[in-house]
C-alpha cells in the first residue's frame, strides 16, 4: 500500500507563464503578463472492516458527501481569475491576468486489520488505483481547461471600451470552463465513473 499512498497523498503545484500572443500583430506592449497555476490537494476519508461487505458499507457511511450519489471518490474543480486593463491610443487591454484553479481530490483510506488475508490488500490495492486512475483523468481536465484560458486570455485583442473587454473576458472564461465541466461529465458516463476502468468493488 505505500505506493498507493505516495501516488496520490502529495500535493501538486503547476504554474504557467506565458508572454502575449502576437504582440507585434495586436500593437500590445512587448509582454503581457498571463500567469496560472494549478493547486491539486487530496483529502481521504477512513475506511473500516476486514470483508467486502463491511468495506463497501463503510465507503458509503463515512464518505464525506452526503447526497444520493453513492461514489466512493470525487474531484471537484473551481477557477478564480484576477485581472487588470489599461486604455491605450487602441481602447482597452487587458495589460495582466492571474489564474487560479483548485482541485481537490477525495479517495477512501483503508488501513488492513492484522488479521485480513492478503487476498483482500490486493482486492483493496485494485480497487484503489483504479480510484485513483479515474479521479485523475478530471485533474487532467482541469489542468488542461486551466492551459486553454491562459491561451485566450494571451490573444484578447483591444476593445473600444473598459465593459466591452471585461464582457469578452468574461464569456471566454464562461465557455472554457463550461467546455471543460461538460468534458468532465462525458468522461464519467463513458467510463460509468471509474467502473470501467476497474473500479468496482
Amino acid at each position: 500500500m505505500e505506493h498507493v499512498e505516495y501516488f496520490m497523498v502529495k500535493r501538486i503545484f503547476l504554474s504557467v507563464m506565458l508572454a502575449g500572443a502576437s504582440s507585434a500583430a495586436l500593437g500590445a506592449p512587448p509582454t503581457r503578463p498571463i500567469n496560472g497555476r494549478v493547486v491539486v490537494t487530496t483529502n481521504y476519508y477512513t475506511v473500516t472492516g476486514s470483508s467486502p461487505r463491511e468495506i463497501w458499507a463503510a465507503m458509503a457511511q463515512a464518505h464525506p458527501w452526503k447526497t444520493n450519489q453513492n461514489f466512493n471518490a470525487t474531484t471537484y474543480w473551481t477557477a478564480r481569475s484576477q485581472y487588470s486593463f489599461q486604455a491605450g491610443e487602441d481602447g482597452f487591454r487587458l495589460v495582466r491576468y492571474d489564474e487560479e484553479t483548485k482541485v481537490t481530490v477525495t479517495l477512501p483510506r483503508w488501513v488492513p486489520p492484522p488479521d485480513v488475508p492478503p487476498e483482500m490488500v490486493l482486492r483493496w490495492t485494485n480497487f484503489f488505483n483504479a480510484l485513483a486512475l479515474h479521479e485523475n483523468g478530471h485533474v487532467t481536465n482541469a489542468c488542461q481547461a486551466t492551459a486553454e484560458l491562459l491561451r485566450e486570455m494571451g490573444t484578447l485583442g483591444s476593445f473600444p471600451t473598459r465593459q466591452e473587454l471585461r464582457g469578452a473576458a468574461r464569456e471566454a472564461e464562461n465557455r472554457v470552463l463550461d467546455k471543460y465541466h461538460a468534458r468532465d461529465r462525458t468522461y464519467d458516463l463513458e467510463t460509468q465513473h471509474g467502473a470501467l476502468q476497474g473500479a468496482r468493488w
